[in-house]
């Protein structure tokens, strides 16, 4: 994958699964990503573990 500098990202239920490792895999490689959830408590807890 490129770099993604200056690109976003906009990833819908990405708290689990296979959208979750796409998030991931997004922001490894630079891009803003925003991770659309229903459940805050989850979104919570896997945002951390995508910023690092």
């Amino acid at each position: 994958m490129p770099n993604l500098a200056n690109k976003v990202a906009v990833v819908t239920g990405g708290t689990s699964g296979v959208r979750c490792e796409v998030a991931k895999a997004l922001a490894n490689h630079n891009a803003t990503v925003y991770i659309i959830a229903r459940d805050k408590q989850k979104s919570n807890k896997v945002v951390p573990n995508i910023k690092m």
